[in-house]
């Protein structure tokens, strides 16, 4: 039963904006999906942006995957899901986390992109920088370092990349470390991003993030749109059923997420593991029931945190992120 907050979400308005690291947004409560969880929640204060370049599109290809589904419907990985014969590269999709850490391992990668941060600063040939974001020792999941994002209140501040856009087939798969040092625990259905993607053709930001359900007591990772026809909504992690997991503060976890264009749907894995309740297709979604949810001709893609609500709960937030990846089959946690 994934849990939906459909609202007034402001966010980004899809181009290349840079942030006075404070968001420009209000998103009303949630209301539910397949529950029954009330629609009350609360109003965020508005934030403000400035704006930076503009950004190109990419487009990808899709991967055939193997995976085991346990009994409650979280997918698991496996070792690998492409083989030689579809001329896709041989991946470890394990889930085994005991893999995932050590070295940098972008050099070696034959991806679309990949960033490791080793080199002390912000590689502006692959990003463009909004708000406060440096390179730092303080955690890295790989490697020496990672890039630390910094906001106060609800604020802003991420990485743009527009180098593998257009991407074939307009599908990609994302994948990244991420480190949160603290999460909201209010105001209610606190709402916040950690990836949005935007392009042309259709309106809105195509989101991965997260909001904290004052019902369960806990922040979900959960992934939504802001604008177009489907509205604002944010589809909450329900994997497994009725008992999924806090988000995990203060330690590495490995997101990964698809975006495909070519059939209008997105998927999303924690530490490799699919979670289903997060996938969405044109008309399953967690929006306005009477539209399509269309992904656009992807031009640009962001990664960091962005909150939505005015006078959170923590006050600042830091997050690090690693090794991010972009390519057109999916990545895994060990590549």
């Amino acid at each position: 039963m994934s849990l939906l907050s459909l609202g007034a979400c402001g966010g980004d308005d899809g181009g290349n904006t840079t942030g006075s690291s404070t968001s420009g947004a209000t998103e009303t409560g949630p209301t539910t999906g397949t529950t029954t969880a009330p629609s009350t929640g609360s109003t965020d204060a508005p934030t403000t942006s400035t704006s930076t370049g503009a950004d190109p599109t990419t487009t990808s290809t899709t991967s055939s995957t193997t995976s085991t589904t346990d009994d409650v419907g979280t997918t698991t990985g496996t070792s690998d899901d492409s083989t030689s014969t579809t001329g896709e590269p041989l991946r470890d999709y394990s889930s085994d986390r005991t893999k995932f850490f050590g070295d940098a391992r972008c050099d070696g990668a034959d991806v679309l992109l990949c960033d490791s941060f080793e080199a002390g600063a912000i590689d502006l040939g692959k990003w463009q920088v909004t708000g406060t974001v440096t390179i730092d020792s303080t955690h890295a999941a790989r490697g020496d370092s990672a890039a630390h994002i910094h906001t106060e209140g609800n604020g802003f501040s991420y990485l743009r990349e527009v180098v593998t856009f257009p991407a074939p087939n307009n599908t990609y798969y994302g994948r990244m470390f991420v480190w949160i040092d603290a999460v909201p625990i209010a105001p209610d259905w606190a709402h916040w991003t950690l990836v949005g993607a935007v392009g042309s053709g259709e309106p809105g930001e195509i989101r991965v993030g997260g909001q904290y359900n004052p019902f369960a007591g806990k922040n979900l990772f959960g992934v939504g749109s802001d604008g177009g026809p489907t509205g604002d909504w944010t589809n909450l992690d329900d994997d497994p059923r009725g008992d999924a997991s806090a988000v995990i503060v203060q330690d590495w976890v490995c997101l990964e997420w698809l975006h495909d264009g070519a059939n209008n749907e997105t998927k999303f894995w924690w530490d490799a593991t699919e979670h289903p309740s997060l996938a969405t297709t044109a008309g399953s979604h967690g929006g306005n029931q009477d539209a399509d949810y269309i992904m656009p001709q992807f031009e640009s893609m962001w990664v960091g945190w962005w909150l939505y609500q005015g006078g959170p709960n923590p006050d600042h937030y830091d997050v690090w992120i690693d090794e991010v990846a972009v390519d057109s089959t999916r990545l895994g946690c060990i590549l």
